[in-house]
């Protein structure tokens, strides 16, 4: 390593050589900036298309799109990813749902549907997963599934279907053990 005395040496020896290398890294570092500040304007690498999947019983893509466009509006890069997520899980029906950029331009959103196994009070129900789901003042009433006439309805018959659903999965996966 180059003491200071060596280095002021040599720069008196070389005057324009120094200036050159300053000029470079600074030169350098503009660049690196000018470019960050373009990529990351709100109107440079817009998003321009949306693609959605899923099975579009109870949900319409255009209600979807319609949860995020104010949120999908603007730059590629900036996106936010979580409260893309966030607005298409507030969608009535949308149980889950997962977001990713596509590129160069695009947006990918996965979603999964509500699947009720009972009713829970006057207005909710209970989905696939034991979450209490609160459907009031949607319209149309939802379908028995797994082959039931009616879905349980109350407290307790509820709560038992619920528990048959969760316990059906789990019967199911070999890494967890069978319930006693």
């Amino acid at each position: 390593m180059w003491s200071s005395e060596t280095l002021r040496q040599r720069i008196r020896e070389r005057p324009g050589r120094a200036g050159w290398y300053a000029f470079a890294g600074l030169s350098g570092i503009a660049a690196l900036l000018f470019s960050a500040d373009f990529l990351l304007q709100p109107d440079s690498f817009p998003v321009r298309s949306m693609r959605f999947e899923g099975e579009f019983r109870r949900v319409s893509e255009q209600e979807l799109a319609t949860a995020v466009v104010d949120v999908v509006r603007g730059n590629f890069f900036l996106l936010d990813l979580d409260r893309v997520r966030a607005r298409i899980e507030d969608v009535p029906w949308v149980h889950r749902a997962s977001v990713r950029r596509e590129w160069p331009d695009g947006v990918h959103i996965r979603f999964t549907e509500q699947e009720l196994v009972a009713r829970w009070g006057k207005g909710g129900w209970v989905n696939a997963d034991g979450e209490h789901v609160d459907l009031r003042g949607q319209l149309g009433q939802p379908e028995p599934v797994r082959g039931q006439q009616r879905l349980p309805h109350g407290g307790q018959e509820a709560g038992q279907a619920a528990q048959d659903v969760a316990g059906g999965h789990l019967r199911k996966s070999p890494a967890v053990p069978a319930r006693p």
